[in-house]
């Protein structure tokens, strides 16, 4: 595995599978200096980037919501503008138009 290149869910996959391989092969492993604390400490940086992971997804779907509730509201706040827009034009003088930000000439 590519690890820049990789997806989210593969370099979870990835270092899933590494952690099995380093408890099979921690006798062998330890000449190189691979301890049982580095991989505890390995083990335990997976669960804390998961942990994260959930996190934000979380904060996504709460983002999603967010934009969908002020895409409905400044749906209502266009209508209003609009309809405050047309009776304007239609009952004032044009020259009260810009004061209310209306820059249309007719």
């Amino acid at each position: 595995m590519n690890w820049d290149r990789a997806t989210y869910p593969e370099k979870i996959d990835g270092t899933e599978v590494m952690i099995e391989g380093l408890g099979l092969y921690k006798v062998q492993l330890e000449t190189f200096g691979v301890s049982e604390e580095k991989i505890n400490l390995f083990i335990a940086q997976k669960d804390k980037t998961i942990k994260k992971n959930a996190i934000q997804e979380q904060f996504k779907a709460a983002l999603k919501e967010a934009t969908a509730d002020l895409e409905a509201e400044l749906e209502i706040l266009g209508d209003m503008f609009k309809e405050f827009k047309k009776i304007i034009k239609f009952k004032m003088p044009q020259e009260t138009w810009k004061a209310c930000g209306i820059q249309d000439k007719k």
